[in-house]
């Protein structure tokens, strides 16, 4: 812990100057408002460590997408492809990759409803009032239990009495067209529908020699409407329903280095491998995939009030959601793209589906001392994640056919969980908060991988591979657990507030698709469950007469059997396993400065140590890294002690906006944002040649709008400098083992217009 008092002692003294001595202001800053504990507070009043990120922050940084979040609030990071392929979430060092079936450690909440897949969250962010980044275990606020923290997206609602609308257009270099349109219609006191659509269309970043196309190519459309009906005084519903369906065509990776079984198939076949430069932006692929999502969400809010103090909420929700990731249209030829990177010689189609309905009742009573949120959650679930795959039997000689696999989850999940959070105001100036919750998950199903199955069976030379004839075995396996929290807040003056808490999270476990059914069935015992204990103190402020927002803290957090994703070495699939105890500490601090009436400085600086305090026995992925790692007996390495991955220790954002009138009245504004992200190793054996080094990007913009506020215009510039850096690294599968490295680039400078009609 010395290093975390270091490192806010170092944090306090690089804010202004004008922090330690309380000068004069009379900028003061618009008040934020959140509903993280389920009633509107303001972002002070919450004892623990949130972001918030505005509808109109959103806008003026011209952030479109969900990836987009990681780059607006320091200690997250999200990284995958546009459509939600292969993503990756974590907030202050901890998450866990794609995996259906298995709940992340950062949970996504649409309207407070969890996303039963976090591939549901990367669609289009347009129409979204606020989003909440809460950091650290969440078990008592939400319908599901959270281990390392949430990202909760508020989207605009239907409001009474107005009528308005817009359409938006955003286009730039790279293809770039994107086109919106939304309106509210009040039809009286009784109803008001709130209605919007999207179409976008990219080009990608990454050229293929082959082709001449750039991948990945993108074309999205989709749309939301709801309506919100006041059947009286003190009873409102809330109907939405919205779809989405994204294409993508290709991947945005370059490989940088081929396996041997690449090398021995380019030799029978006489094909040229063509590794290239990491920042080269280039891919050597015959056939490139396409992937087909498609989302669909209803839901419907009841929310009575029964009298000043007591109101009671229904959610409900019903999701279904799928993509197909298909490379089965490939001739056979070395190095075409697949859902596993460039492949030798394979065929393959893998779908991802998740379907929910889920039920939460709360119970709100918010008195003069006490207030206090009841609930109950239920969900039915089945989630999907199912890969076929035809693999040449040998690279070396392709005409002996090919091994037919089936592989991934089929899962039925039944949760419940009843939770309970309160806030007791001790006395004007001190808070006390205490959380239970119980939860019950309860899971049927198989995962496995099948050799001898699927739609490539065809292909499968029985002479040499039998067809196997044992299906998966159904397993079914159920957790249960207590978790809470308890905090304690004290306001030292009506400026400046202190708070500790702690908090505990747990995360179900799941079965394992990390065995291999051939005439026999052996499945393997579904991987442990996740606890997670967090201890944090901080601060909040609001100083010089309320123009400057300046809020910190310090956290431990210990994870016991966390769950990492890893390879498996024989089918090359992803799987997940429990690590042992992994360890964060850290500090983090965010500001908002309004330093004269039209200039405001913004910025948020996290630190995190995350490190394994014990994962033994831990495999190696590539063959290249496993002959120097994992040279031992057991063909594992010990990686107690070191960094997890997917974790950059520094992370920084700083912000400035200059905003201003001319004479005429009309409005604009000057906008600047500063990105800093530190190194992290991407693979989960950490493996060297997964490194990705620490990055600047900056991104600047230009506004107008007219007297009015009718017309609005936004032009933008992303990675001003053009900044080389990479969102991903990880291995190729090479034949049935994982071999050789493939890189994802950052986004290129991009740059283009934003128009706006408000009507």
């Amino acid at each position: 812990m010395k290093k975390i008092y270091i490192i806010t002692a170092a944090a306090v003294a690089c804010q202004p100057s004008s922090v330690l001595f309380a000068q004069e202001s009379n900028f003061a800053l618009e008040e934020v408002i959140v509903t993280a504990q389920k009633r509107e507070q303001t972002l002070r009043d919450v004892p623990s460590s949130v972001s918030a990120i505005s509808k109109n922050y959103l806008q003026d940084s011209v952030s479109k997408s969900f990836n987009d979040l990681g780059n607006l609030v320091s200690g997250i990071e999200i990284s995958g492809a546009s459509d939600g392929f292969t993503p990756a979430i974590r907030i202050r060092g901890i998450g866990t990759n794609a995996n259906s079936g298995v709940p992340p450690s950062v949970g996504i909440f649409l309207d407070e409803i969890p996303l039963a897949d976090i591939g549901i969250a990367f669609t289009n962010i347009n129409e979204v009032e606020r989003v909440e980044v809460l950091k650290g275990p969440q078990s008592t606020l939400f319908g599901r239990s959270v281990s390392s923290g949430a990202i909760v997206i508020n989207t605009v609602k239907p409001e009474h009495g107005a009528n308005d609308g817009y359409i938006e257009t955003n286009v730039g270099n790279n293809g770039l067209m994107q086109f919106y349109a939304g309106g509210n219609l009040s039809l009286g006191d009784a109803v008001a529908i709130r209605g919007s659509g999207y179409s976008t269309e990219g080009d990608g970043q990454v050229y293929n020699v082959m082709s001449g196309d750039t991948g990945e190519q993108t074309d999205n459309h989709g749309g939301r409407i709801q309506v919100s009906i006041n059947l009286t005084d003190n009873f409102n519903a809330n109907l939405s329903y919205e779809k989405h369906k994204l294409f993508a065509q290709g991947t945005a990776a370059t490989v940088t280095e081929y396996g041997d079984g690449s090398e021995i198939l380019a030799l029978s076949t006489g094909a040229e491998l063509r590794p290239f430069d990491k920042f080269s932006r280039k891919k050597q692929d015959y056939l490139e995939n396409h992937r087909d999502s498609d989302t669909e969400i209803a839901s419907a809010r009841l929310e009575w009030v029964l009298d000043d103090t007591w109101s009671l909420t229904s959610l409900t929700a019903y999701q279904d959601w799928a993509r197909v990731v298909d490379s089965s249209e490939s001739e056979p030829n070395i190095a075409f793209d697949s859902i596993l990177g460039p492949q030798p010689y394979q065929f393959g189609v893998t779908t991802l589906a998740a379907e929910s309905l889920s039920e939460e009742f709360r119970v709100l009573y918010d008195g003069d001392w006490l207030t206090s949120v009841n609930g109950i959650f239920y969900s039915d679930s089945r989630n999907v994640n199912m890969a076929q795959l035809a693999r040449p039997i040998t690279v070396a000689v392709p005409s002996l056919g090919y091994i037919a696999l089936v592989s991934g989850p089929d899962i039925d999940t039944q949760e419940f969980g009843i939770f309970s959070h309160n806030t007791i105001s001790l006395s004007d100036r001190t808070q006390l908060t205490v959380g239970l919750r119980y939860s019950d998950i309860e899971r049927e199903g198989a995962a496995s991988t099948t050799i001898g199955g699927g739609q490539f069976l065809p292909l499968q030379n029985p002479a040499i591979v039998p067809v196997a004839t044992a299906k998966p075995v159904e397993q079914t396996a159920s957790w249960d657990a207590l978790s809470g929290g308890l905090s304690l807040s004290y306001d030292l003056t009506e400026a400046f507030t202190i708070y500790g808490n702690y908090g505990r999270g747990f995360k179900a476990g799941n079965f394992s698709n990390q065995q291999v059914i051939g005439s026999t069935a052996n499945p393997v015992d579904p991987f442990d469950e996740e606890f997670a204990d967090s201890l944090e103190i901080g601060f909040k402020s609001v100083l010089l007469n309320n123009s400057l927002s300046w809020n910190g803290a310090v956290f431990v957090q210990e994870y016991t059997d966390y769950q990492v994703g890893i390879v498996d070495p024989i089918t090359a699939i992803s799987v997940v396993s429990n690590a042992g105890e992994v360890r964060v500490e850290g500090v983090e601090t965010d500001f908002r400065w309004r330093v004269l009436e039209q200039f405001v400085v913004d910025g948020s600086v996290s630190y995190i140590d995350s490190r394994f305090e014990s994962y033994e026995n831990a495999p190696c992925t590539r063959p290249q890294y496993a002959a120097i790692a994992c040279t031992g007996p057991s063909g594992t390495q010990d990686l107690s002690g070191t960094r997890v991955n997917n974790t950059s220790p520094w992370t920084a954002n700083l912000n400035m906006t200059w905003q201003d009138s001319f004479a005429n009245g009309m409005g604009w504004h000057l906008r600047g944002e500063a990105i800093f992200r530190d190194d992290r190793i991407y693979a989960s054996d950490l493996d060297p040649d997964t490194k990705a080094p620490s990055y600047y990007a900056f991104n600047a913009s230009f506004g107008l709008t007219s007297p009015s506020q009718a017309v609005e215009g936004i032009l933008w510039v992303k990675n001003l400098t053009d900044e080389d850096y990479l969102v991903d690294i990880r291995s190729n599968s090479d034949g049935i083992t994982r071999a050789g490295l493939r890189v994802s680039p950052g986004l290129e400078r991009t740059y283009g217009i934003d128009l706006r009609y408000n009507f």
